[in-house]
């Protein structure tokens, strides 16, 4: 049987990220549209998603705490959601992740057995 690997994440990646990462990478390789080569973007993924939940988390307590905002404008979490949404939109999309680009990715063409327990987090077998 074919493995398929999934590439490691860097490693200065956050926890948040790396959260994601996992989250996604298994999906990701059941679908037959991940590959080692696609580390990079992967990972440019991970973060944004991470960036934006922590300005939807700082966007929360800046509310709660009702006090205006002190600073630039770019650093507002709003503005920093809208972008860290729009760059992981992008990503997302290369990956056959909204329902309008699955249809675009292709899959390779072997269906893949399910994961054996010893097989590892990031290890698929694909089914001859």
């Amino acid at each position: 049987m074919d493995e398929v690997l999934a590439p490691d994440p860097p490693t200065a990646m956050s926890e948040a990220a790396l959260a994601e990462w996992d989250y996604i990478v298994p999906k990701l390789l059941r679908r037959r549209t991940l590959s080692e080569a696609d580390r990079g973007l992967l990972a440019m993924m991970c973060i944004e998603y991470a960036e934006y939940m922590e300005a939807v988390e700082e966007l929360k307590v800046l509310k709660e705490s009702k006090q205006p905002f002190k600073g630039c404008i770019v650093d507002h979490p709003r503005v920093r959601m809208r972008a860290s949404y729009e760059r992981y939109s992008k990503s997302a999309m290369q990956f056959g992740l909204s329902p309008a680009s699955k249809a675009r990715v292709q899959a390779t063409e072997k269906p893949l057995e399910k994961p054996k327990p010893n097989d590892g987090p990031r290890i698929l077998k694909i089914a001859q």
